[in-house]
């Protein structure tokens, strides 16, 4: 009886086309596929094949995998980010292999944002003095989050996978650009400060640090608590 090759289709990554790259945000990606059989045969073995698309050469390739698993994890170290690749499977029932699948494209960016929000060097100073003068004690009871309401906001993205802009949004709707401090863009920093922060509520304030880049967009989120405003902090400690 004549067998009917099995089908392959790569189901992760999901993009056909190698102008547009499906963005995988680790370097050891799950290739995916989905498996056919008319015959109703089981797959038995698989092959996957990454292929530099820049130089069209292998970068790694499973081997001949005896499995009826329908994904492989590229293992650690095989792949760069920024590089395009190509993917291709096959698959076997037992009597043969399958037509090469058509080719899915990918490309690894490892984009992040890690935000932190500080004080003025004045303002830490101020802050250290008040505690030092209720409880002899630098960092009790205004702890380094807590601020007076007025104070400037210093703000710094550490980040990877090369963000082309990093914005920060603060409750109430108030955004800085930050801007990098060097060209291999990892540190981010800019300031907020608005004469409206004297009227801020004591309470949480929350910014949202959102880097971009032309693949992808990561974000995080730091609190910072409001206690009272910047004139207690004169009222309580008469500057001489």
């Amino acid at each position: 009886m004549l067998n009917r090759l099995p089908k392959v289709a790569i189901t992760y990554p999901t993009s056909d086309s190698p102008n547009k790259p499906t963005i995988a945000s680790t370097l050891t990606p799950i290739i995916k596929w989905d498996y056919q059989d008319e015959d109703g045969d089981q797959q038995q073995r698989f092959r996957v094949r990454i292929i530099n698309l820049a130089t069209g050469a292998i970068k790694v390739q499973s081997g001949d995998q005896v499995s009826n698993s329908k994904q492989w994890k590229v293992p650690d170290g095989a792949l760069a980010e920024y590089e395009k690749y190509a993917v291709e499977v096959e698959v076997f029932d037992g009597f043969d292999w399958s037509v090469v699948s058509a080719r899915k494209y990918f490309m690894v960016n490892l984009l992040s944002i890690k935000g932190a929000v500080r004080h003025t060097e004045e303002w830490n100073g101020n802050r250290q003095a008040y505690n030092m003068k209720q409880s002899g004690s630098p960092e009790s009871p205004r702890g380094y989050s807590v601020y007076w309401a007025g104070e400037k906001f210093v703000l710094q993205g550490t980040a990877t996978g090369l963000p082309d802009t990093v914005q920060v949004t603060m409750t109430g709707g108030y955004t800085a650009a930050l801007s990098p401090t060097g060209s291999d863009k990892t540190m981010w920093t800019g300031e907020l400060a608005d004469p409206s922060f004297e009227q801020l509520p004591d309470g949480p304030v929350t910014f949202t640090f959102t880097a971009t880049n032309e693949y992808q967009t990561k974000v995080d989120t730091v609190a910072v608590t409001i206690l009272g405003d910047w004139t207690e902090y004169y009222q309580s400690h008469r500057v001489k």
